[in-house]
């Protein structure tokens, strides 16, 4: 395998990112339907940028791929033969790989929102291959040795999605962090 990251500062207020490998091995559904092995030599890609306002507003957008995931034909396909989507589904999330060959991420950061310790972040990860789409949500305020946050996830999708098969659909946490 073999392999290139880069950062760019593009001004004072954005930054570039962009990282890549190429590697032969087995691709990911042969692994998830324990197939005869498949080894090919395929891409992985990541690029995107955050834009960093003055009232510290962080905006990231990115765009990955996974040469040896699926594409959108391919989760039709896969969704035909009973089963099959849910273990390719699984072993993508065993292995932490992205099971789509596209996928778009968001991620935005507000640091103090209305008051000088309170913190939102929202994220949003959207799969082009299934139409599912995880949702997250926090809010956090800073006291000099404790944090109180409130963390919302959605996982939004059909029930054979990549994110329509995790075991809950909502999650509402509220979690304390003391620092000594």
């Amino acid at each position: 395998t073999i392999g290139a990251n880069m950062t760019a500062l593009l001004s004072d207020a954005a930054t570039a990112h962009l990282e890549w490998t190429r590697g032969k091995e087995t691709d990911l559904m042969t692994r998830a339907l324990v197939m005869p092995s498949n080894v090919v030599t395929r891409n992985r890609f990541v690029a995107g940028t955050t834009y960093t306002t003055l009232s510290k507003t962080s905006i990231t957008v990115e765009y990955q791929y996974n040469g040896f995931g699926l594409d959108k034909r391919g989760f039709t396909r896969l969704a035909a033969v009973p089963g099959a989507q849910l273990a390719y589904l699984s072993e993508a999330l065993r292995l932490q790989e992205l099971a789509p060959r596209q996928a778009v991420l968001l991620y935005i950061t507000q640091k103090g929102l209305f008051l000088k310790d309170l913190d939102l972040t929202a994220y949003l990860r959207y799969n082009p291959g299934d139409n599912s789409k995880l949702a997250w949500l926090q809010l956090r305020h800073h006291w000099s040795n404790f944090d109180l946050t409130f963390q919302l996830q959605q996982n939004i999708g059909r029930a054979s999605s990549e994110f329509g098969i995790l075991p809950d659909r909502t999650v509402m946490q509220v979690l304390g962090t003391y620092y000594f």
